[in-house]
Parts: structure tokens; sequence; C-alpha cells
């Protein structure tokens, strides 16, 4: 198959004759590609990232130099980070809702029906764009502050549920009028725009989540799936109840002056000045170490808000001076009036230049210079009026303070969208606020196989005690590491308008110890999860969840992290380092000569030839003119072609599928499509006849660089591969191009055939586990095979009631250990498997089954019990959790629970060394867990972090946990939760902080040494994070759980007792090692809740409806009878049966996962005691 692609945008810089570079330093760093950021708690003074350009460098011009302090000030430490983004920031900064928007004058704006997107009940006509205008000019601004405002003017459109006679214009109606106060929320991963406060709305204010006003109370907040597109649209969709939805188009509105939005004091020396003259620093001005040292009042923002309010936005602390209050100038809270606490608006006058704020305390640059004079020596005004000069991204304030004496402040655009969130982690707020948006997207590093950068270590890292590196009284040598962190964007749906770390990898380098001079280090760009420097580690602990595999395709960014190690001590280290030459190395590109730089003759059988048939190709030098280094091809015609190709002999062969791909814009003429500049491609046999070609692929260049590729699959018989520039015009129009940076790659042999399915798939039945078996596919090479199990047959392997045995087992082992687990008792339980073959091109055979099933003895294990104790008391006492029926889980060195003892990491002698016995209870308020720990030494030394203790770290999944595993911690729906147990308290290995103190009623930790107890439990309301839903316990639920304890016993951390028999000190990074329990003494969740009683035969509607593929169906019983409850399609024929045994009284679930069933109506029928009741659902795939 031929096939080629054209103009893809990789954004690379030029190649050089030793790597492709990344940045190597040799001019100052534009800010628009770098951002820093600390650790949450830590204090800005101890932990900082100061970036200088410093000459030499590593054999260039410069090298940047970071002079770095990471302060100990979380519980495993702390960290200072320098991001490098593959892009500048761009015109668009923030996130990409925030502004003012209104509703598109165009037909179908707003428009209503039974799906997202869809006007089949209504949707508004040309007419009414005119006919409602008084609606279609309201406003709705989001505020950079996180402040919302529904802007409507003397009239909207009401309807009569608003208290008129019909549909009509009229004056606001509260509390839809914009009174109350609200603010905004946008969670780029998820799409979702929240709305908080009474009465805020969007598109039209009956339709809100609950249902349509009046039918629904007026809600506390509204949440909309938002969609932007086109640049300047966005398209919001809300369902309203269940089966209708309003989708709403609206369109940005511009902004009215070139003040609005956030501004910042420029970082650099002369940014603030005073003197005689308006521009005048004679009497003073800033210097560049005061941008450091007072960095508290160089982050503060100045907000001009699309409303007119303005706002000064200082965080914890700014820049105070003695007239406010202090002893002396210095960095503290902001104090009133000037503290951001009283309404404020702005004004621009373009004709005069004049910026006036009113509002007692609003002000630019310095509180304290004002039109009367300087305070404290004047009132402080109502208002302040400025002069104001905009040159490109600069804005120069100027303000004469009484007669002759002026200040001037220079403000740049600041990058921050303060109301944008994180969906992983509130600590990487700093990435959401700086991220790409100048059209080209993320780097493609796939031609490359490796990434080097040099340094300096010029000061080794030194604590605060005056130790540093392997000397001083205490010598602390790697205290602080570095870390190289990658951001893969590949699995992001929309990388230009999202805002966060990405699947967030690491790399860890021991180097801040090493004495002064340049080494470079080489590390691959491939996931290997080596923790020491050797490749990229998938941790787990922060970005997205994605593949798994880092995607060199599409790469974010790099960030240089500072770690330390600790436990929160507050104390701190630092030094300085230098760096250069950050490049990608281990080309793949065939060219010997790609940016045109070397000598290169015609015929010399390497570099390039050309042939004409008119007009030029030549190799010009011009540094200004080329994309990257000093030269670049200039190729042109009048009515005729020319030619530039590779003369080297670059050998390919049949099926490989090459790309060739450069940088080009046109110099001369107008681009006519089908003619003009193009790339081809040849395979060609060993005499150099062409067997194949792309042909003349067409380049519609424009007057700036930009990158175009083509892809070519060689035909059979390919010995070789010859990549041809070509310039043709054919009407008379001279044309003439540029081209440089060429790349020519093989993508390798592209194999797009899915393996055969698996065969001989059986199982051998063991004590508590299935050996399944299967034969490895013959013909395949490299290959992995998964494994999936079912108590039913396997016709899905997406079907949640399918089970991940195993993931990625090696060609050659041909077998999977399925370990068997039942609630509380050993029981009989009767599998079918399927196996699936993955290949070394990742395609994805189909499944392959077990003729039969297998039917084994699963052992019981212990479970979340729904019946805490009666007279739970946090006070260390154990002795309520002895007296229930709550079955303990137990780990140990020799044994546990679920007779796969395991010793995670490092060393345990044996169970008098340690061992752990849990119980874990939940009801529908609280989670519950006591443990007792017999530890024969108790150590809390969390010097180098919490883990490093004698502590008990629990992580558990609060959702039904059916089909594949998490790979990465999740929120939402199905949250993933970490915790860590401590002598002051219960702490969130989430980010979430401490989640109870010792002695609070909710835990209690006691040591006796030997051993230790504690106690905890905590709301189900209190564990939440973001947008976590609420766990609802239900007997049968299956929950991840994995109780960890680790060991100290006097000489730093020795090992930890882990229950998954595949946990090795991995499930801090991902939910795949975790165990598996269930709530409460059953299986399945088609059982009774406990806790709702009911007294009628009822069956309710399923949610969600219309669903794809998987629905809930609900139903009551007043009393334990047998019960039916099937499904038919419209023709009255049974699709399955969902549940047909005795249950008791009470309230049931089931779920039905349609995956291989057509779309369209269905009816579930529940039938008992020769009652039978109906209900429709639809299915839209």
């Amino acid at each position: 198959m031929n096939k080629w692609i054209t103009t893809f945008l990789f954004v690379l810089l030029p190649v050089m004759s030793h790597g492709q570079v990344i940045n190597n330093f040799d001019t100052d760093l534009d800010p628009g590609y770098f951002g820093t950021e600390n650790s949450d708690n830590a204090d800005p003074t101890l932990s900082t990232t100061t970036v200088t350009t410093v000459s030499p460098g590593y054999d260039s011009p410069a090298a940047i130099q970071i002079e770095y302090s990471a302060h100990n000030s979380e519980p495993w430490g702390g960290y200072t980070k320098l991001y490098h983004y593959a892009n500048p920031f761009g015109d668009d900064t923030g996130s990409p809702v925030g502004g003012t928007w209104m509703l598109a004058p165009i037909a179908g704006a707003l428009r209503v029906g039974p799906e997202a997107g869809s006007g089949e009940w209504w949707s508004n006509s040309e007419d009414d764009v005119t006919n409602r205008a008084c609606f279609f000019d309201d406003h709705y601004v989001f505020n950079a502050d996180g402040s919302f405002q529904n802007v409507q003017g003397e009239d909207t459109w009401l309807e009569p549920w608003q208290g008129v006679d019909s549909e009509q214009c009229g004056a606001p109606v509260a509390p839809h009028d914009g009174s109350n106060p609200a603010t905004w929320e946008y969670n780029d991963a998820s799409g979702e725009v929240t709305l908080t406060g009474l009465g805020a709305y969007l598109g039209l204010p009956k339709a809100v989540n609950a249902g349509e006003l009046p039918n629904v109370d007026v809600p506390e907040s509204v949440t909309y799936m938002a969609s932007l597109h086109d640049g300047n649209m966005m398209t919001l969709s809300i369902e309203c109840g269940t089966g209708v939805f309003w989708t709403f188009t609206l369109m940005s509105q511009a902004q009215d002056t070139p003040l609005s939005g956030s501004w910042m004091l420029s970082p650099q020396a002369g940014a603030l000045q005073v003197g005689p003259t308006a521009g005048s620093g004679e009497w003073w001005s800033n210097s560049e170490e005061d941008v450091a040292t007072r960095a508290c009042f160089f982050d503060d923002h100045y907000v001009f808000n699309a409303d007119g309010s303005f706002q000064n936005i200082q965080g914890d602390e700014t820049w105070l001076e003695g007239w406010q209050g202090v002893d002396g100038e210095q960095c503290g809270a902001p104090v009133a009036p000037h503290d951001g606490s009283n309404p404020a608006t702005w004004e621009y006058d373009a004709a005069s230049g004049s910026v006036t704020l009113t509002g007692v305390g609003a002000y630019l640059g310095l509180p304290k210079a004002v039109n009367a004079g300087e305070l404290p020596n004047v009132d402080v005004p109502e208002s302040v009026t400025y002069m104001a000069t905009l040159d490109g991204d600069m804005m120069t304030l100027v303000i004469e303070c009484g007669t002759g004496v002026f200040w001037t402040f220079k403000l740049v655009p600041s990058q921050t969208s303060v109301a944008v969130t994180d969906p992983s982690n509130d600590i990487f707020h700093s990435l959401l606020e700086m991220t790409p948006r100048d059209g080209h997207g993320p780097w493609d590093w796939s031609g490359y196989d490796s990434i080097s950068f040099s340094y300096n270590n010029l000061i080794a890292q030194c604590d605060n005690n005056g130790n540093c590196g392997t000397t001083g009284t205490t010598p602390a040598p790697d205290r602080i590491h570095l870390r190289l962190n990658l951001s893969d964007y590949a699995d992001i749906a929309d990388p230009m308008n999202y805002t966060g770390l990405g699947e967030y990898y690491y790399s860890f380098h021991y180097i801040l110890d090493s004495e002064p001079g340049w080494n470079t280090v080489t590390l691959p760009l491939v996931r290997n999860d080596d923790w020491s420097g050797g490749g990229f580690n998938l941790t787990g602990w922060a970005g997205e969840t994605g593949n798994g595999e880092l995607d060199k395709h599409s790469i974010g960014g790099f960030h240089l992290e500072f770690s330390i190690s600790g436990g929160g001590d507050g104390d701190y280290a630092f030094g300085t380092i230098v760096f250069d030459e950050f490049k990608l190395t281990g080309s793949l590109n065939q060219l010997t000569n790609p940016g045109f730089e070397l000598p290169d003759a015609q015929d010399d059988g390497m570099g390039w030839g050309s042939a004409l048939g008119g007009g030029h190709a030549e190799i010009l030098t011009d540094a200004a003119m080329a994309y990257g280094g000093d030269n670049y091809l200039s190729i042109g015609v009048t009515d005729n072609w020319a030619v530039y190709y590779n003369e080297d002999t670059v050998a390919a062969q049949f099926g490989e599928t090459w790309r060739f791909s450069g940088y080009g814009k046109q110099v001369l003429g107008d681009y006519v499509e089908g003619s003009g500049a193009a790339f081809k491609l040849e395979g060609k046999d060993a005499s150099g006849t062409v067997l194949g070609t792309t042909g003349d692929v067409f380049l519609p260049l424009t007057n700036e660089w930009e990158e175009h590729s083509i892809e070519f699959v060689m035909p059979e018989g390919t010995e070789s591969v010859t990549a041809v520039i070509v310039a043709s015009r054919w009407d008379g129009v001279e044309v003439d191009y540029a081209f440089d940076d060429m790349f020519l790659m093989s993508m390798g042999v592209l194999d797009v055939v899915p393996p055969l399915a698996v065969e001989d798939i059986g199982a051998v039945p063991a004590t508590n586990y299935n050996l399944v078996t299967w034969s490895d596919n013959a013909g395949e090479e490299g290959e992995t095979y998964n494994v999936y199990a079912s108590t039913s047959p396997i016709e899905d392997i997406m079907d949640p009631a399918v089970d991940v045995v195993a993931v990625g087992v090696l060609e050659g082992s041909q077998a999977a250990v399925h370990y068997l687990f039942h609630p509380l008792e050993d029981s009989d339980v009767t599998y079918y498997y399927a196996v699936v073959c993955k290949d070394a091109s990742n395609n994805v055979g189909p499944a392959g089954t077990s003729a039969s099933s297998i039917t084994n003895t699963a052992k019981g294990v212990p479970t979340i019990s729904l019946t805490p104790p009666s007279s739970f008391a946090a006070d260390g006492d154990l002795s309520e959790w002895y007296d229930s029926d709550i079955e303990p889980f137990m780990i140990g060195a020799t044994d546990n629970s679920y007779g796969t003892p395991n010793v995670g990491m490092g060393t345990v002698d044996d169970d008098n060394d340690l061992h752990g016995t849990f119980y874990v209870a939940v009801d529908n308020d609280y989670l519950y867990i006591a443990a007792e720990v017999l530890d024969n030494v108790v150590v809390d030394d969390q010097a180098s972090g919490w883990w490093t203790s004698d502590v008990v770290q629990i992580c558990l999944g609060l959702y039904d946990q059916r089909g594949p595993k998490h790979v990465g911690m999740q929120r939402g729906e199905e949250p993933d939760y970490k915790m860590y147990f401590l002598p002051d308290g219960a702490h969130s290995d989430n980010g979430a902080g401490m989640l109870a103190e010792h002695g609070d009623g909710n835990y209690y930790h006691e040591v006796f040494n030997p051993d230790y107890v504690f106690e905890f439990r905590i709301s189900l309301d209190d564990i939440l994070i973001d947008d976590d839903a609420r766990l609802t316990p239900a007997n049968g639920m299956r929950t991840p759980f994995e109780p960890m304890i680790h060991d100290n016993d006097g000489d730093g951390w020795e090992g930890q007792l882990v229950l998954s028999a595949t946990n090795d000190d991995m499930a801090h990074q991902t939910c795949e090692v975790w165990s598996n329990t269930w709530i409460g003494d059953q299986a399945t969740m088609v059982s009774t809740d406990e806790d709702i009683i009911v007294n009628e035969f009822a069956l309710h509607q399923n949610y969600p409806n219309p669903f794809n593929p998987q629905t809930t169906i609900k139903f009551s019983l007043p009393e334990a009878q047998l019960v039916n409850l099937s499904v038919y399609n419209m023709l009255g024929q049974q699709v399955l049966t969902l549940v047909d045994r005795e249950l008791p009284a009470g309230y049931h679930t089931a779920k039905w996962y349609a995956g291989n069933i057509a779309s369209g109506v269905y009816i579930y029928r529940l039938t008992s005691n020769g009652k039978s009741l109906t209900q429709k659902m639809l299915l839209m795939k």
C-alpha cells in the first residue's frame, strides 16, 4: 500500500552536526518558554530557582546557571522546578475559557434535543437573533481572578416562569440578574465548566443539571461540558435531568482595550524607578537582585477585568514599607486598604493614554504613589490616574506624585489564569498557568533515540548547617538530587488547549555532589523504570493516566526538578549548577548534510545533487534567512522544473515506511494548488531503477517557515530510497522557495495486520489458583500476551465483568497465574479464560477463548465490613474490634490472609521482625481502619522521608472495581486514595494534607516499642479530592485495597511487607499491583443494600439513559422472593437475563454491559410472584 501524509507541524530547533539541539542557551532565556515552581508548603525564601545566563558554556558561547535551594517542607521532602516548554505561550495565555463571551448570532446557537448537540426538539432561527436581540447581547464574563458575572444590561429575554405573561424582553429577574457573587472553574482534562453562585448561568437560566426551572430548585452551582473550536467559539452542553440536552454556542468577544487582562511588574532592573522627570531613575531604580529579594512583590497581579472591574491580587504576601506598620522593608501579609479587599474599577482613555483606577486602595506599581503625593503624607484617595504607554508586551506607567516627583513602573502581561485547576494535583499549578498556545503543539522527538545534557556542578549542594556534599560535621551526600522530567501529551485529545502535566515521566540523577567540571549525561528516550539515570520512570504520583509508554512524538516540555529528601522538618539545602547543550542524540536521520551546512559537490555520492529543466537550485548563505544555521536551499523556476535530491545511497527494504520532512517557505510568487513546491520519495532497486514513488506531493507553503512531511511505503524489490525536493510552475509566474533542516528516516516496517487469535487456551487447577496456559502465536516475534477471566463465557474483553489476570506476558512464557479469592469463606468458583496477542508493532489480535470453564476453590479472604463496631472510639484500645465479627487482614513475612506472603522490597527477617493485622469497616458515613503492628524495634525517623520510619501505608479505591485496574491514580467516578499513618496524624499521599490528627477523636496512634497500634476513621465526604464521586457502600462491591508496612530497626529503612503478590514496592506508582477485596460478604453487587429497606415492588428507570455501552438498573422488593430481570428487543425477543434467583427484601442494582448489542430501544422487565413491571431504555452507539 502506498500512502503519504503532508504538512505535519513538528517543532524542533536547528539540526546540529552532533545532535538535534533543544536549547543551547546561547541567548538570554525567553520568558515565554520558561517557568518556575516550588512544592506547596515551601517557604519561597528557602525554595528557589534563580536562573542566569553565563559565559562561556560547554563548547559554546553561553549556558544557564541555576542557583537552587530546596526546602524540606512536605512529608516526603520538597522540590523546586524549572520548566522548559515546547513552545512559547503566545498571545493566548491562560485558560481558553477566560474572557467575555456572548451567544453566537447564528441559527442553532440554542438548541435542545435527546442528546448533546441535537436540535431535534427546538433550535433558534436566524430571525430569533434579531427578535431576541436583548438576549443575544448578554455577556458571560470569566474574570482572571476566578469570579464570574452575568452582564445583561437593562433587559434580557424572559419566559413566563420568571413572572411575565409571555416570552419577551424585560428587566433581568433575580437570582439570574447577576446580582449574586459567583465563581467559575474550568477542568481542561474533562472539559467541564462549573459556575458556583446562586443564579449564575450560561445560555439559558432555566437549564440546570437537575432538570429545568421552575420544576427544580435553583442550584448553588451548574456544570456544563465545554468544547472550544475555531479559535473563538465554545459549544456548551448540559443534560437537564435525564435525556434532555440543551446545547449553546458562544463566541468570544475581543478585548475592548489593550489593557484588558492580567499584568505583573516586569522581572528586570528598572521596573520601578523614581526621579525628577517621567522615565527617570535618577533618585532610585530597582536592581536585578531586587527582583529576587522582593519576589513577593514581583509576583503581584494587576487585573483589568473585561467588565471594567479591577483587582490587586497579591497572594499571601507582598512588599511592605515602614509606613504600612512594619519595622522595615520586608515581605508580609497585604495591609488594608491596599490588599485588594475593596471593590474597584478601571478606565482607559486611548486618546490621552491615561488609566484611572477608582476604589480606595486600588493601585498599580507602588501603593504609596498617588497623584497628590506619597503616602502617608497625603490621604488615601478614591481614585488614582496614571499615564500609560504600550510597546508590544510592555506597559510603562508614569505618575507624578505631587509636584516634581515621578514614579515609573514597567509591567508585562501575567502568564496566569488563576481559575484553572489541575485535575491531577494542585501542586502543579504553575504549569497550568504556562502552557504553549502558539499553534505548533508539542515537540516531535521520534527521530532520535536519546537525550543528553552537559553540566558543571559549580557549587556542590550544602545544607543549612554547613554540611556540603561529602564534607562537614555530618555529611549528607545526595540530599538533593536532580530530576529531568518529561511531559508526554500523546494521550491528550486537544494538546493545544490542555494545561496539565500529561503523562509525566521522571529520570533521577545523583550528580549534585560532583566535583566542578563539565560532564555529559546521555539517557535513552524510553520508559524502563530505571531509578539511577538510565532512562525514564512512570512514577504514577503526578500527571494523567496514559498508555504507559513514553511517546517521543508528543513531548510537551522538559522540567528540571531539584528534589530534597526528608519528612517536612523545615531544613533546606542549596547549590549552584550550570547546564548547557540540551539536545537529542542518536539521530535516525539518514541524510549526511540535512541542514546544507557542509561542503557539497555535485555527483560526489554524498549530500545533495540537482537536476534542472530550468531555473535554479543552489545553497545560499544567509543566517538571517536560514531556518537553522547559516545556509539554506534556494530553488525556483519560471515555466519549468528543478529538483534537489539526496545523492547518498540510503538502504531501504520492501515494506518499510519512510518519512521525508523539512522546513520550507515561499520567497517569491503565490500559492496555486497542484503546482509549485513539492516533496517526493522514490523506492529503487539495486540498479537504481525507480520501482515506486509518491509522485510530486505539493506543499501549501506560506511566507513563514513551516515543517512539511510525506510518507511512503517501499514497494517490493526496493534496495534504496531517494528523497527529492521539487519546484515546478507552468503558468508564467516566477516562483522561488527556501528549504532547510531536512530529515529522512525509516519508521520501520509498519505492521498493521493484527495477529491471529491465540489457540490452545486452558487452565490447570492448583491450590487457590488456576494456571492459565496457551500456545504462542507462530510467526510472531517480540509479542506479548494479555490474559482475561470471567465467570461467564467471554464475548468481549472490554465487558466490565471480565477481569484482567495478566498484562504483557512475554513470548515463551505461555502461562499466567490467576489467584482465586472469595469474600470471607472458601468457595468453588467457575471461570472462563481468554488470551489476546499484542504483536511487536502494537497490533492487538482477537481474543482466543477457552473451550470450557474450569472450577476450583477460591480462598476466603477478609473483606471491608459493613458493620463497624458500635462502640468505636479512636483511643488505641482495639478491644471493640477484637470483640466484633470482623475478620482482619493479616500480612507477614511467612504468610498473609491471601496466601501470598511478599516482602515488597528490602528485607524482613520473620514475623517477629514485622507483622501486621488490619481491621477495616465502612458504613454510610465513615471509613474505619484499625491496625496492630508487631515490630521488634519501632523507630520514628523521617529525615529522609516519612516512608523511612516505621509506618503503615494503605492504598484503596472507593468504587466498584471491575475490568482492568487503573494504571495511574484516578479521580472522579473511580477515585484512588493513598494514605499513611504517623504518630502525629493520618496523612494523605494524594496531596490532600493531614486527614486527622492524633487525639482529635478520629485518629489515635500509640507506640509501645516493641509494637504499635492505631485507630482511624474519616468521613466519606471529607476524604474526597477535587471531583471525586462519594462512595455509597453496597454489599458486593469489589474494591482495590493494598496495606503495606515499612520497617526501620534503627539503621534506616530496611524493607516492607505488602499484601499483593505482584507489589514490588510499586503501589505508590500504579494501582495495577493493588490487591482486591470486597465490601460486605458477597462477591457481586446484585445484592441487598442492608441500610436501605423498602416496602414496595418497584422497577426504576435505568441510568444513564440513553447509554453506551453500560447502564445500571435499580429495583426494590418488599420481601424475599424469586426474581427474574430480563432484557427484550422491540420484537419481544429476549436478549439476555440479568437476574434469575431468589433475592432478599430490599434495594437492588444490576448492570448491563451491551458491548456487542446493536443500537436501539430495549425493554427490561422485572417479574416476581405473578407481578411484572417494564421500562424502556435507549442504547446509542
